[in-house]
């Protein structure tokens, strides 16, 4: 299933900004040849910060596979990740062609067809690649395999996901304006993530491979944290710094969780933290310890009642 063979611990580099760096681990590499194998949705699940965005991208990078995305909010409409259309600007043209003179009957219906106005949406573009290029007027023929990451579903209301059932469970929706259904070709890698701010329709969920995406605890969430910091800072000489920084976060995260204070800080707090400290430069552990001292209540004490 995954053609380039990964593995835990495995970095893939998404761009040259130190920040664009993911760190596979094993039960993130299983849980997309499970979804890829079962043909289903990957659902991630865990806190935000985790990775579970860039979990797709990275994914996408390291397989050569197209990646397209959408992130879903409060105005989300559930058909907005199937397909939308630009009612606005077929209005216009329709107030133009009504005000022009000696168009003919049979080009003012060719110009105003829906079909022109409707623009394909992540799963289109995920399901049938070409004939999303096709609709979008894009030449360039993509990848034949896609990741589709539709980032945040639980910010919308129910009934989004639900609007995504019978595409997610037949692989296959109609388009209004096209006679042909949009069918899946070699099946995506669709990764939906949720942070939890409001449950998600059961229904919904019997249609996914769940992976719960969960730090450790303690010890080991400092070395998780040193792991995926070295990632970014590899030097040995840095060794000492990424240790104290990510005691520092988990201090502060232990704090937090006793008095249950979210958000509890943790990778993504780490990683801005580590790159304010090595914003000027290489610098000796003494400094770091001090500068985490100054700075560290703006990266990590977040959280509130």
């Amino acid at each position: 299933m995954i053609e380039t063979t990964l593995h835990d611990g495995k970095q893939i580099v998404l761009a040259e900004d130190p920040r664009r760096v993911h760190v596979f681990s094993e039960l993130d590499i299983q849980a997309v040849e499970a979804a890829l194998g079962a043909e289903r949705p990957l659902l991630l699940l865990g806190e935000p910060g985790i990775g579970k965005s860039q979990l797709a991208e990275a994914v996408a990078v390291s397989q050569g596979w197209q990646f397209v995305s959408k992130t879903v909010d409060a105005l989300t409409e559930p058909g907005d990740l199937l397909w939308t259309e630009d009612a606005v600007s077929r209005l216009a043209e329709a107030q133009l062609a009504a005000a022009s003179q000696g168009e003919a009957a049979d080009q003012v219906r060719k110009r105003l067809s829906r079909d022109n106005f409707i623009s394909p949406g992540v799963l289109w573009s995920a399901f049938d690649p070409m004939g999303a290029a096709q609709a979008a007027n894009n030449p360039v023929p993509p990848p034949s395999r896609s990741v589709a990451l539709i980032d945040e579903i639980d910010k919308a209301e129910s009934s989004v996901p639900n609007g995504l059932l019978e595409a997610l469970g037949a692989g296959k929706f109609s388009v209004p304006g096209r006679d042909a259904q949009v069918e899946v070709g070699t099946w995506p890698l669709i990764v939906i993530t949720s942070n939890d701010e409001r449950p998600l329709p059961k229904a919904f969920i019997r249609r996914c491979i769940v992976h719960h995406m969960v730090a450790p605890v303690g010890d080991a969430f400092v070395e998780w944290l040193v792991s995926r910091g070295s990632a970014y800072y590899p030097n040995p000489a840095q060794a000492d710094s990424l240790s104290h920084v990510a005691q520092a976060v988990n201090a502060d995260r232990e704090t937090a969780r006793r008095e249950r204070l979210l958000p509890l800080p943790g990778l993504a707090e780490y990683l801005d933290l580590l790159r304010a400290l090595f914003s000027q430069g290489p610098q000796d552990f003494a400094s770091i310890q001090q500068r985490t001292a100054e700075i560290g209540q703006f990266f990590l004490r977040k959280a509130s009642r």
